[in-house]
């Protein structure tokens, strides 16, 4: 069985978090019978996976935001450049998208 080198197995890391999302990680770490290294592997891959369950859904509520004020009729004044307060809103909400 080849070995693998330790810096290809796993690497340190050092992060900050405010005091209760740190109580968080202890007590989801000690009822998931986990280490807290794998609690936030698992969190980065989650986040970084394609199709992440938890970005669809942000981004299906931005999409409804944005769908609720193009149908918001007081929304449809349009300003001197010719957009719309809903195209304005729209625009800005779609930055947020992950």
């Amino acid at each position: 069985m080849q070995k693998i080198p330790p810096s290809e197995r796993v690497q340190p890391l050092m992060i900050y978090m405010p005091p209760a999302f740190l109580k968080d990680l202890k007590a989801f770490a000690k009822k998931a019978k986990m280490t807290y290294s794998q609690v936030v592997r698992e969190g980065v891959a989650m986040r970084t996976a394609e199709g992440d369950p938890y970005n669809n859904g942000f981004n299906d509520g931005l999409d409804c935001a944005i769908d609720t004020a193009n149908n918001n009729e007081t929304l449809q004044m349009r300003f001197p450049n010719g957009k719309t307060f809903a195209d304005c809103l729209a625009d800005d909400l779609q930055q947020f998208k992950r």
